[in-house]
Order: structure tokens, then C-alpha cells, then sequence
């Protein structure tokens, strides 16, 4: 999400909020608009990986594996780890 553009934005924080953030960026050594860039970037990653597991969760409930096809996984697992080396 490299951008050549940058938009200047005003955003108001509660003041310990904007204690916190001018801590940390002087603790980090980052400029504020890093600071929030980064933070809003983990946000929307974070968000992004809640709604790929709520989709998976999804999936999954709508149609959960046999109970054949979970016996096959266990013996698969078990002929896996038969083979590792236990020292």
C-alpha cells in the first residue's frame, strides 16, 4: 500500500491518548504520522485476518468434517509421527 501521495488528515485524541502516542514516538524515534501510519496499518492487517477466520469459522461450521474423514486424519498424524526421530 506504497503511496507517492500522502493526504494530510486532522484527527482529535483524548489527551492521554495523545500523551501515549508522543511517548512512544519519541521512545521509538518515529515521527507521529509514522507512528500512526504503522499503527493504522496493523490495524486493518488484524482486521483483515478476524474476517478470514470468521470465514473459515464459517465454512467450517456449515460443514464440519465425517467422522471417517477425522479417523483418517488421526492415522495419517500417526503414521507421521511414528517416523520423526523422538531422540
Amino acid at each position: 500500500m506504497k503511496s507517492k501521495l500522502a493526504i494530510k488528515v486532522g484527527v482529535s485524541l483524548p489527551a492521554e491518548l495523545h500523551k501515549a502516542l508522543e511517548d512512544a514516538r519519541r521512545k521509538l524515534g518515529k515521527s507521529r504520522s509514522a507512528l500512526l501510519q504503522e499503527a493504522l496499518k496493523e490495524w486493518l492487517e488484524a482486521r483483515r485476518i478476524e474476517r478470514m477466520v470468521r470465514r473459515y469459522q464459517e465454512g467450517y461450521l456449515a460443514s464440519p468434517e465425517s467422522a471417517e474423514e477425522i479417523r483418517a486424519a488421526e492415522a495419517a498424524a500417526g503414521e507421521l509421527l511414528a517416523k520423526e526421530d523422538w531422540l
